[in-house]
C-alpha cells in the first residue's frame, strides 16, 4: 500500500472530482444532509467503519454519533495507544454521500501535508485499506473554489 494517508488513488479523491462531487450537493434546501437522506442506511455504514477501524486497530475508537445542527454523521477517533504514530487519528464522516476527513490529533489542526509527515505509514495503510473496503471517498482538507472542504461542507 502507499505510505502516505493523503496518497493520489482510491479512497482519496482528488480536488477536481472533489469539487465536482460538492457542487452537485450544494443546494441550499438541505445543508445538514443531502435529499433523500436514509438515516438508517448512514449509520449503518458508519457504524460498519467504526467495527472496521476498530478491528484494523485491535482497539475501541471513541465515537461521537449525535451532533444536531450539523452536516457531518460522527467522528471516530482512533486512540493513541492503538497508533505506531502515538497521537490519536481523527476521521469526519459526512452526511453528504461517503465522505471521510482524517487528521494525527484534531482535525483542523494540521494541514494533509503535516499530517502525511507525522503519520506512521501502517496506520496509513489500515485507515486506507478501510475505507477503500467500504467505498468511502477520503476528502484532503482542501479548498476548492472559495470553500474550505473538510467532511462537513
Amino acid at each position: 500500500m502507499l505510505k502516505r494517508l493523503h496518497a493520489p488513488g482510491p479512497p482519496h479523491v482528488e480536488v477536481p472530482r472533489l469539487r465536482t462531487l460538492l457542487h452537485a450537493l450544494d443546494d441550499h434546501e438541505h445543508l445538514e444532509y443531502p435529499a433523500g437522506f436514509d438515516a438508517k442506511a448512514v449509520s449503518a455504514r458508519f457504524e460498519q467503519l467504526v467495527r472496521d477501524l476498530e478491528a484494523a486497530f485491535a482497539h475501541r475508537c471513541r465515537v461521537d454519533r449525535h451532533f444536531q445542527d450539523a452536516s457531518h454523521h460522527g467522528v471516530i477517533r482512533i486512540p493513541a495507544q492503538a497508533t505506531a504514530t502515538g497521537e490519536q487519528l481523527m476521521l469526519v464522516v459526512s452526511n453528504f454521500g461517503d465522505m471521510v476527513v482524517c487528521a494525527v490529533g484534531n482535525t483542523g489542526a494540521r494541514s494533509d501535508a503535516q499530517t502525511d509527515e507525522l503519520i506512521d505509514p501502517q496506520d496509513a495503510d489500515r485507515v486506507r485499506a478501510v475505507l477503500a473496503r467500504l467505498g468511502t471517498c477520503w476528502c484532503p482538507r482542501t479548498r476548492c473554489g472559495s470553500r474550505t472542504t473538510a467532511a462537513a461542507r
